[in-house]
């Protein structure tokens, strides 16, 4: 993880557009490293060591979560914003 390190020098707070562009590099990084890298001598990732899964996560099954989470997210904020609009629509002007 320590020469993982190096590529992520540029990219603290102070080098991001956003802390919002950070935080989910960071949390992309956490995810590679725990469940997508195998170590090289053992031969798994930590989360194979710590008993967490028994398979090597691919970057389909991380598209896929990060899908998972998105898609209600967006529908509920196309819901939200429909909603304001009729609101809106209904008001006497």
């Amino acid at each position: 993880m320590r020469t993982q390190m190096r590529t992520f020098a540029r990219l603290t707070p102070g080098y991001s557009i956003n802390i919002e562009n950070h935080i989910h590099m960071v949390s992309l990084y956490t995810v590679w490293f725990n469940w997508m890298s195998a170590h090289k001598a053992r031969r798994m990732t930590p989360a194979m060591a710590a008993g967490l899964t028994e398979k090597l996560m691919e970057t389909a099954d991380l598209v896929r979560l990060i899908d998972d989470a998105e898609i209600p997210a967006t529908v509920r904020n196309r819901v939200a914003m429909v909603a304001f609009h009729n609101q809106s629509d209904t008001r006497p002007g």
